[in-house]
Order: structure tokens, then C-alpha cells, then sequence
């Protein structure tokens, strides 16, 4: 086993999550947080060895490579024009943290979980449809999308077990969070055609032949 452990946060804003793994775990070495907003530099507030880089990841070049990089609620942001366009670059994304790993790396991805009606995809899909709309944002702003006029796209597991297989990455252990869709209320949920709503992590990593050298 390892003595030290170097991980990345894609998307860890000012570092709250970051400075957590680093005072619970006290043999990772260094955690980079890597987020492109100005906002979260200014604001940063890491502790001692967690570090901000200000790129989107797809500008990123790393100079090394991690034990363990996390992904918490980040890829529903990825949206593009269409749908199609928006599974390609969410897609894409996966594919470009896998290859920040190691060769026994980890990659931790956190989401929250719409399963639409007879286990389908639609919830998220419609969730997608709507949020982008900007003729109605004040609407969906106020039916709690902070997104509105912007987009996200969410998916139910089997689409994003699809994806994450798709880019060559092996599932190690899946953990389910049931208390965030207690709160799902019908009036959003009917609309939606979902029957449940709830936070998954995934803890993945590459199958061996997709090991980057």
C-alpha cells in the first residue's frame, strides 16, 4: 500500500470538500483543486498542501498523475446545444479524468439520480429541455432550478453505467444516498415521469487497457 496519496477535485470550488479529505485522511499528500472560476480563486480557502488551479479541465495538462481523483455533482453541468452533443462532451470528460489516473487509480463521481418511469432515461431529459429554456427561466428559477436558462443534465444510473463503461472504466463499489429524494415532491415528480430521485457514488477505475502510459 501506499504511504502518500496526491488527488485531484475537479470542480471543488473554493475547496471545502478538498480541505475535508485532506484533515480526515492524513496520508494524502497534496490535493489540487482544479476549477475555472474566478470566483472560487478569489474565495479559496485550502489548507496546507491543497492547492487551486484555475483551468477547465479540457485546458488542463498535468504534470503528474493521481491516486484518486473526485468528481462531485459536476458532470449534470456539462451541457451543450443538443442532447447528443451534451452526452459526447459529458462522455468526453469522463474519458479526460480517467486520464489523469494512475494505473491503480480511483476516480469517486457523485450525482444526484433521476429514474424515470419504466427504469427510462426521461426525467433527466426533460429536465435538460426545460432548464435550457430561457423564455421561461424566471419559471424554472423559481421552481428551484438555479440552472434556469442554462441547462443541466441529469441521468438516471443505467445511462451513466453506459457512459462510464463506454470510456473503459470498471465500477469497484457503488454507495446510494435515499434521504435526498425523500424531499422529491409529486408536483415535480409527476411532471417528470420520475419515480424516485436519489444521490449515487460511484467508485471507479479503469480496466487495463485503458491505462494511460
Amino acid at each position: 500500500s501506499k504511504d502518500y496519496a496526491v488527488g485531484a477535485d475537479i470542480g471543488g470550488s473554493v475547496g471545502h470538500y478538498a480541505n475535508i479529505l485532506k484533515d480526515r485522511c492524513k496520508k494524502l499528500e497534496r490535493i489540487d483543486v482544479i476549477d475555472p472560476s474566478v470566483s472560487s480563486k478569489n474565495s479559496f480557502c485550502g489548507v496546507e498542501n491543497v492547492h487551486f488551479i484555475q483551468k477547465n479541465l479540457e485546458q488542463f495538462n498535468a504534470d503528474r498523475k493521481y491516486d484518486f481523483v473526485v468528481v462531485n455533482f459536476v458532470l449534470h453541468h456539462i451541457v451543450k446545444n443538443t442532447n447528443c452533443q451534451t452526452y459526447e462532451a459529458q462522455k468526453n470528460f469522463i474519458s479526460k479524468v480517467s486520464s489523469l489516473l494512475k494505473e491503480d487509480g480511483v476516480i469517486f463521481i457523485e450525482e444526484n439520480i433521476y429514474e424515470g418511469v419504466f427504469g427510462s432515461d426521461i426525467g433527466g431529459r426533460l429536465i435538460y429541455e426545460i432548464t435550457k429554456l430561457e423564455s421561461i427561466a424566471s419559471l424554472t428559477r423559481k421552481l428551484g432550478a438555479n440552472t434556469a436558462g442554462e441547462g443541466v443534465r441529469f441521468r438516471n444510473q443505467r445511462s451513466w453505467d453506459i457512459m462510464f463503461r463506454s470510456v473503459g472504466l470498471k465500477e469497484l463499489d457503488s454507495i446510494v444516498n435515499k434521504e435526498f429524494g425523500a424531499s422529491f415532491p409529486y408536483y415535480k415528480r409527476i411532471p417528470l415521469l420520475c419515480i424516485e430521485r436519489h444521490q449515487s457514488i460511484k467508485i471507479l477505475k479503469p480496466a487495463p487497457h485503458n491505462v494511460q502510459p
